[in-house]
């Protein structure tokens, strides 16, 4: 059977609140500090950029580890700091193979430091 509607009466209606605008998902963010650490190591073709997809990962995960801020600037100004401690790589080695090492070497160191404090117990 049919529903009588009645015309003269307005019907409520469902509405949806609107989607906030202007809100960076955190996908955005890491397309940012993606973007950021390849840009300053000098990654600018498609191929390199996947060539080099695990050391641009050990470098994302050691700027984490040395600032908060995550602005492109502040990404851009770790890496370049710890180029300049490095210095220039050897003759036949590429700039990125020699920054993210160190960079993962910094990190094992201490996150083994971490653990053997773990043993010592505060006993240091």
């Amino acid at each position: 059977m049919a529903q009588i509607v009645i015309v003269d009466q307005e019907q409520p209606k469902e509405t949806k609140p609107p989607k906030e605008q202007g809100v960076v998902s955190p996908p955005a963010g890491e397309f940012i500090l993606r973007s950021s650490v390849e840009e300053a190591m000098g990654l600018e073709s498609k191929e390199d950029k996947h060539r080099y997809q695990d050391k641009v990962d050990t470098l994302i995960e050691y700027v984490r580890t040395q600032t908060k801020e995550m602005s492109p600037e502040a990404i851009k100004w770790v890496i370049r700091s710890l180029e300049l401690k490095l210095g220039t790589p050897l003759f036949s080695e590429k700039r990125i193979n020699y920054v993210a090492q160190y960079a993962w070497l910094c990190m094992e160191t201490d996150r083994l430091e971490k653990e053997k404090e773990k043993f010592l117990g505060g006993w240091k």
